[in-house]
């Protein structure tokens, strides 16, 4: 039986992967694998901000970097 996914043994940074590689399975790997999933979730979710943002145009990107400079003056 040929497994269906091949060894890639390239580094994750050369595959163009963002996530941080484990080494071993422990308590070190289990909390990088948390890492690792919330990069995905975030990544998504910009993914999907930035979709909403393109639809509403140009000047939501004007609104946020109002609102922004409020944020920082307060």
């Amino acid at each position: 039986m040929v497994p269906e996914q091949q060894i890639d043994h390239r580094s994750y940074a050369e595959q163009g992967i963002d996530q941080i590689p484990t080494i071993h399975d422990g308590y070190a790997s289990r909390e990088i694998r948390e890492k690792n999933n919330l990069i995905k979730q975030l990544s998504e979710q910009l993914k999907e901000l930035g979709a909403r943002l393109k639809e509403k145009g140009a000047h939501t990107f004007d609104r946020i970097g109002e609102l922004l400079q409020r944020s920082r003056s307060a």
